[in-house]
């Protein structure tokens, strides 16, 4: 993506401004974007990793990471509790394609029992191979799993814009809010 409007609380109604931003002429795409930190840990290994949560059906406009998948697909993050992850990560955490990972967040859940840390099981539907250091950290989820991790409902932290022009990108977002 080129720019990212963020905003320091939820975003509401995040269809319809991305409906009002991808009418505008210097802006070709926009999709909901939640990032935070997290472990992910596997049966050998523990990795602190960025997630992201996305709509997986526009990030073939949004970004290059569909063209450098080696295993598995995008769209597969329409099942539920999946994860698509790089290719040092999954290296170093001794998983492959329909392995299972925990995603740790520092968000505290309480119950009766006490309170803990949310964590969340989820199946990797995809590698991708950037060759770079991203390869290690970067994790992708659908953003309606992001957004049951982060307590969303029906919010988005920010949205993500791909313009017309990259060199332009801050001054079209700038103008497009």
């Amino acid at each position: 993506p080129h720019s990212l409007i963020t905003s320091n609380k939820p975003i509401h109604n995040y269809s319809t401004i991305i409906t009002d931003l991808e009418k505008q002429d210097n802006i070709l795409q926009a999709s909901p974007y939640i990032s935070f930190q997290a472990i992910s840990s596997s049966k050998y290994s523990n990795r602190g990793v960025m997630v992201i949560g996305i709509d997986y059906k526009k990030e073939k406009f949004i970004s290059i990471i569909p063209q450098y998948i080696i295993d598995g697909s995008i769209e597969f993050l329409e099942k539920p509790n999946s994860i698509i992850i790089g290719s040092w990560l999954a290296a170093d955490l001794g998983v492959f394609l329909g392995d299972k990972i925990n995603i740790t967040t520092s968000d505290i859940k309480t119950s009766i029992i006490g309170s803990y840390p949310k964590s969340i099981e989820v199946e990797i539907v995809a590698i991708f191979e950037l060759r770079a250091e991203i390869d290690q950290s970067l994790t992708f989820i659908s953003h309606q799993t992001a957004q049951k991790l982060k307590g969303l409902d029906t919010s988005t932290q920010a949205i993500r814009l791909k313009t017309t022009n990259l060199f332009d990108a801050d001054k079209i977002s700038i103008e497009a809010i």
